[in-house]
């Protein structure tokens, strides 16, 4: 039996409650094997997100069954089941969009904004994901003349970019830039074969912004440091093809 999210929504609300004395409470996470599967701990962790949150899981199969282990307590789990738990929490951080410190913004092609949750508030007390290929950056080899109290962007085009199939790991760095402003640096996808990607930006190692299902004429901003090192990265839910993009920094 299928259900709509607003009603297994409802259904967690009360199976959070976690009674033994209520029949209907144990005939609802019956209704639900994967909240039924979490531990209590579990689901105390997986009550406390934010009700958004929860839909999304609710209305998703694979996400329902990364929860069992997700909201599990990685302070007193059991040790051999740290990577589970861990690989758990990265499949549902990128299946949400998201922001560190309010880092950006996203102008949609109609000329919507949209600005999207924090990490923090989604995912309380969970780590940030980092890149797994971040290469620390040699100040050393800065190019000559280059002006750090300039103002004015650079631009580059990536074009006929492969863009990978996400996974529940950061994707491979797209470019590197060093921020001439610290204004905006911009992405705007230029062409498109997938029917969309996802965005993300990262500093020193760590993710910052994480944007899902952008299309054709899309753009995402974050708010730089100037002089600083960004990695852009790019993926895509659907199957991987090419695309193109313009990056002003």
């Amino acid at each position: 039996m299928k259900y709509s999210k607003k009603t297994l929504a409802a259904m967690l609300a009360v199976v959070s409650l976690f009674s033994t004395t209520s029949v209907f409470a144990a005939d609802t996470a019956n209704e639900v094997p994967q909240i039924q599967a979490m531990s209590v701990q579990a689901q105390k962790n997986f009550a406390m997100i934010p009700f958004e949150l929860q839909e999304n899981i609710l209305a998703d199969e694979k996400l329902q069954e990364a929860a069992i282990y997700a909201y599990m307590d990685i302070e007193t789990a059991p040790e051999a089941l740290e990577s589970t738990i861990l690989q758990a929490r990265e499949e549902i951080i990128f299946s949400e969009s998201w922001t560190v410190n309010g880092q950006g913004y996203t102008v949609r092609a109609d000329g919507t904004v949209e600005y999207d949750p924090e990490f923090s508030y989604l995912f309380p007390n969970w780590d940030i994901p980092k890149d797994e290929d971040y290469v620390a950056f040699d100040g050393s080899k800065l190019q000559l003349g280059f002006d750090f109290l300039a103002a004015t962007f650079s631009s580059l085009d990536v074009n006929n970019y492969m863009i990978p199939k996400a996974t529940r790991k950061n994707a491979k760095t797209m470019k590197s830039v060093r921020a001439n402003t610290d204004e905006t640096l911009v992405t705007k996808i230029t062409a498109l074969k997938p029917s969309s990607c996802n965005i993300g930006y990262s500093h020193a190692g760590y993710s910052i912004r994480y944007k899902q299902n952008l299309r054709v004429g899309d753009i995402c901003y974050i708010f730089p440091e100037k002089g600083s090192r960004y990695a852009i990265r790019t993926s895509t839910n659907g199957t991987s093809g090419l695309g193109s993009f313009s990056i002003m920094y």
